[in-house]
């Protein structure tokens, strides 16, 4: 027997409706993911989303992996009965829903979720920052979208507001895994590039950071070759003086974490930053208080993850935001 969305809907807390429709948002989420963004606890998360499962919301799900990596963390995405209830959330039909329902087959062959997962990774990490620093937060975090000008357009895997007590940091990502080839990672940065351009009547002024997650350093001097060829295709260079483009890799990323110095700015990767020592802005309308995380979450978090701690070492370590310790030696990459 289908049940109705709307009886689904008020068996269903505020949160767990948040839940649904944030995995709808981002079309697959870890365990660790949503733990990071509504729960106080790794052992509240799997309690909570093991009752979605057993209503028929989400389908949980974990993919192989080779022999002696032990068990691949939760996956969760939407059901059928899970994107009706999104729909009816939402106040649309069904049929405008663009969430398509994969079976395990589909599931193991989506050659875009190691992608998927990486990016959304990434956000996750800023949001565990946000609740473990004080004065940091992940203000905003919008999933793939197409951004549009009049000059062109560009399509992110994602854009943020990080704040700090420097500021706030906007910024698309692009997570890259290396697949592309020097001239593909061109024409993608130029795209950026004209949309920068005529950001303002000024140029680049006031546009958003680019931050690009690469595998390694062999991959960063790719990149950078890549921006150095995109940028030799505009002439106004007056209007690109304020481009912000940085690159990191995962290798780095792991050590340093992603609020050590990681970030090197293209095209000459000659010294690492730190995200909060990015370009940031004042005056952004945005409340610490309001940051993805902060609600929801239970009192006594640090008290059970002592307790729990996450059985799998996370891709990107949160690291320590900077102090007047000496910028460590980058060894991996030649200016």
């Amino acid at each position: 027997m289908t049940l109705d969305p709307r009886d689904l809907i008020r068996g269903l807390d505020a949160r767990e409706r948040a839940v649904l429709s944030v995995i709808y948002e981002h079309k697959v989420l870890l365990t660790q993911h949503l733990k990071a963004m509504f729960f106080g606890s790794l052992r509240r998360a799997q309690d909570r989303l093991r009752h979605l499962a057993q209503r028929g919301l989400i389908d949980t799900w974990y993919p192989p992996r080779p022999r002696g990596m032990g068990k691949a963390s939760g996956h969760h995405t939407l059901t059928e009965s899970g994107a009706q209830v999104v729909a009816s959330l939402l106040g649309v039909a069904r049929s405008e829903l663009r969430y398509v329902v994969r079976d395990e087959e589909d599931r193991e062959q989506d050659a875009w979720l190691a992608h998927r997962i990486g990016a959304n990774e990434f956000f996750c990490t800023l949001i565990e920052a946000g609740r473990a620093i004080d004065g940091h937060g992940l203000a905003k975090w919008v999933p793939e979208r197409t951004v549009r000008t009049a000059e062109g357009w560009i399509r992110p895997d994602g854009y943020g507001v990080y704040l700090h007590p420097g500021g706030a940091l906007d910024f698309y990502l692009e997570y890259d895994r290396g697949t592309e080839t020097t001239r593909q990672l061109a024409n993608k940065l130029a795209g950026y590039i004209g949309v920068a351009r005529d950001w303002t009547e000024q140029g680049a002024e006031h546009f958003p950071c680019v931050l690009i997650v690469v595998p390694n350093h062999r991959r960063e001097r790719v990149v950078a070759a890549a921006f150095a060829e995109a940028v030799a295709r505009f002439k106004r260079a007056d209007r690109l003086a304020s481009l912000s483009f940085y690159v990191a890799n995962e290798e780095m990323l792991s050590q340093r974490g992603v609020l050590g110095r990681a970030w090197g700015l293209l095209p000459k990767l000659d010294r690492r930053l730190t995200i909060v020592e990015l370009p940031a802005k004042e005056g952004m309308d945005y409340d610490l208080s309001d940051c993805i995380g902060r609600c929801f979450t239970e009192d006594g978090a640090q008290r059970w993850a002592r307790l729990m701690p996450l059985s799998l070492r996370p891709r990107f370590p949160i690291g320590e935001p900077p102090g007047d310790e000496e910028e460590p030696p980058d060894e991996g990459v030649v200016a």
